[in-house]
């Protein structure tokens, strides 16, 4: 069981903690490898598991005032986690393991992808995990990442803006 699980099932870990911002930060450090490794394996049940724990982990440390960093942490992991679930989706698809947009008739058998995320999530209205996933590689989601941490943002829209390097609304306005 990873960090992030014991905090989001009970926040008494956490607040047993000396310094709970700081558990929160570390965890979520390791609950990068753990989502590395879930990738890696095809784990999709187990990224969408760790998604939640970091969104319940991100909400409650805002609720709490933890402090940005704790927020930020519990906030990319979350974005790493929605695009482990783009990817492992995607590469279900093209195993042909899960359903992809074309032949109903064979996709009637196949797991789909809203068995893993909501479509609001995964489409977003243009800002959902499938612009965080197709034709984006590792490096360029992990700039995107690095910007948004360094703004403080890291909002789904705000790191879909800087992969896919559309300027923020609010600068456009000026």
């Amino acid at each position: 069981m990873s960090d992030l699980a014991l905090i989001a099932q009970d926040t008494a870990n956490l607040e047993a903690a000396a310094d709970p911002a700081a558990f929160v930060v570390l965890a979520c450090e390791r609950a990068k490898t753990w989502l590395t490794q879930a990738l890696e394996q095809g784990d999709i049940d187990a990224i969408v598991e760790l998604k939640s724990q970091a969104e319940a982990i991100r909400v409650y440390t805002a609720q709490k005032q933890m402090g940005h960093d704790a927020e930020l942490a519990a906030a990319e992991i979350v974005r790493r986690a929605e695009r482990g679930i783009g990817v492992a989706i995607r590469r279900g698809q093209e195993k042909g393991e899960i359903a992809a947009r074309g032949n109903p008739a064979i996709n009637r058998f196949k797991t789909s992808p809203t068995d893993f995320a909501t479509d609001q999530d995964l489409s977003g209205n243009g800002a959902g995990i499938y612009a965080m996933t197709d034709g984006v590689d590792d490096e360029a989601f992990e700039e995107a990442i690095t910007e948004a941490k360094d703004e403080g943002n890291l909002s789904r829209a705000n790191v879909v803006r800087k992969v896919k390097r559309t300027p923020s609304p609010l600068a456009q306005r000026t």
